[in-house]
């Protein structure tokens, strides 16, 4: 039995111990658009408690109104009580409370798009024109945007990620209550606000978030990011988030505002460290391929001395890994250098063998470090 199948079935068990349920969210924007989709979601006017009675493996999900987990054939379902939204704090976390009918669980999510559900026998039920909407290629906000991005400001960058996503425009009503609300990405974490950031920019259509991005209120609410998302905006390629914090931290400098790994921060110190270097061979025997193409690419962005082909210039170094210098450090050791000394002087003797100055031979390396051999 597949995945949809066994949602199906799921459903019909619910209604048959006298509740509603339906297929809810992403899925059914997916389904209609015929994109294949293994994240499907459920709601039910069904309480967790009596989801217990009727299904043998129930996980509970958090705290309370955040649902169940239930397993059957071997697959997850995230699946909800009607929920309603009676108010929000901070601009992001809502005070939530059951609800008792589909429309009042609808009637909280964010775009039209996603605010659609599936019955049973398939049936969509639309109360806001979501398909319409697919079909014209727009993202709308359910009922009022202004309130819709006041209640969450996530949505904002939710909806720039929808728009890479789906290549849709974006409806002038909702961008106007995406920018008159603006301010309130203050009240969202760096890790969502990361999150959302990185899936936009993996996007096949990552141009029609940044088109939007650079137009928007909200740009003023990213640190660091304004003046390369207008450098970004014309370039003719894709590029990662990780290259545009790259590019924005060596326009504007560093913020601690985006959520970051120490592997992360690393490579963008990596990478900032060469933009202005003339990258030499030494250069490209230490950096991993992905920091040498991303310096790279910020050099072609910024007009800069930049490489054709850095790999292709890399490729042809005379050695590619350190075990293969025919010299080791106690070899420098035994010509009289101590401790800081024995490191320069071995990078030293790399960048000589790579610039090709001396061939990879012991006797040749050491004379020309001390012009002749202890």
């Amino acid at each position: 039995m597949t995945y949809l199948d066994t949602a199906i079935e799921i459903i019909k068990k619910i209604e048959s111990e006298g509740y509603e349920a339906y297929i809810v969210g992403g899925f059914v924007r997916d389904y209609i658009l015929n994109i294949p989709s293994n994240d499907i979601d459920i709601t039910t006017s069904a309480l967790p408690d009596q989801l217990k009675n009727i299904f043998k493996k129930v996980v509970p999900t958090g705290i309370k109104f955040e649902g169940v987990t239930i397993i059957e054939n071997g697959y997850t379902f995230e699946v909800t009580t009607f929920r309603k939204d009676i108010s929000y704090y901070d601009h992001r976390h809502p005070n939530i409370a059951y609800a008792s009918t589909l429309a009042e669980d609808l009637s909280r999510r964010d775009f039209t798009i996603n605010a659609m559900a599936i019955d049973k026998d398939f049936n969509i039920i639309d109360m806001y024109n979501g398909k319409r909407d697919l079909e014209n290629k727009v993202l709308r906000a359910v009922g009022k945007p202004s309130l819709r991005f006041n209640e969450d400001a996530l949505r904002i960058l939710r909806g720039y990620y929808f728009a890479s996503k789906l290549n849709f425009e974006i409806d002038p009503e909702t961008i106007s209550g995406m920018d008159l609300n603006a301010e309130y990405l203050n009240f969202v974490s760096g890790e969502r606000v990361t999150r959302e950031l990185d899936k936009l920019f993996k996007q096949e259509h990552q141009h029609k978030g940044i088109f939007y991005l650079v137009a928007s209120k909200a740009i003023d609410y990213l640190p660091s990011l304004k003046q390369a998302l207008f450098k970004v905006y014309n370039i003719d390629h894709n590029i990662s988030f990780i290259e545009l914090l790259c590019l924005g931290f060596y326009l504007e400098g560093p913020t601690n505002r985006y959520s970051l790994t120490r592997a992360e921060s690393r490579q963008i110190n990596t990478v900032i460290n060469l933009i202005d270097k003339d990258i030499d061979n030494l250069d490209l025997f230490n950096t991993r391929d992905e920091d040498l193409l991303i310096a790279n690419d910020i050099k072609k962005i910024l007009n800069m001395n930049y490489s054709k082909d850095i790999l292709l210039d890399k490729s042809k170094l005379v050695i590619k890994n350190v075990k293969e210098l025919d010299i080791k450090p106690k070899d420098i050791i035994a010509l009289g250098y101590k401790d800081n000394e024995i490191s320069i002087k071995f990078n030293e003797a790399l960048k000589s063998v790579l610039d090709k100055k001396v061939l990879n031979k012991k006797d040749e390396i050491l004379n020309e470090l001390n012009k002749k051999v202890v």
